[in-house]
């Protein structure tokens, strides 16, 4: 028989403690499973899916796509702003105007827009506003008005 000296491990305990150790790590892989299910369940439960969002353009690309006739700009200035000079077809709804709502109700979701203003700000309001609202295919023009008469293209 061997003396066992003190500090050393034998054959079983190195087998107990790999043992040990395995049943230890198994059962953290599998806690850490069931926490990352709940917490992923509870995040999609507790949480809406990302809102829509608009897309961009620039004035050239807005030109264009009013250009295939598909789309309908909407000018979202002051009907003041309106009067200097805008584009024509556009249709006017104010954004800060009390009849806003009711402007952006009356038009068919389902139809594609584009958006424009003095800058770019409240094109981009009034573009998430609608998105926000069922509308799916609407474009801000970037730089607005400004960029558009910049840019010498036409209006009215």
């Amino acid at each position: 028989m061997t003396q066992r000296t003190e500090g050393a491990l034998t054959f079983c305990d190195i087998a107990s403690m790999k043992w040990t150790y395995s049943l230890l790590l198994a059962g953290a892989l599998i806690f850490g499973s069931c926490q990352a299910q709940s917490g992923q369940t509870a995040a999609t439960e507790g949480q809406t899916a990302p809102s829509p969002s608009f897309s961009n353009a620039s004035v050239s690309q807005a030109q264009a796509l009013l250009a295939t006739g598909t789309y309908t700009l909407i000018d979202v200035r002051t009907p003041g702003e309106f009067a200097e000079a805008h584009v024509a077809g556009a249709t006017l709804i104010d954004i800060n105007g009390s009849d806003f709502e009711a402007g952006m109700a009356a038009l068919d979701q389902s139809k594609s827009y584009v958006v424009i203003c003095r800058s770019g700000g409240r094109s981009a309001r009034a573009s998430q506003y609608m998105v926000d609202h069922g509308f799916t295919q609407v474009t801000n023009v970037e730089g607005g008005m400004n960029a558009w008469l910049s840019a010498g293209l036409p209006s009215e």
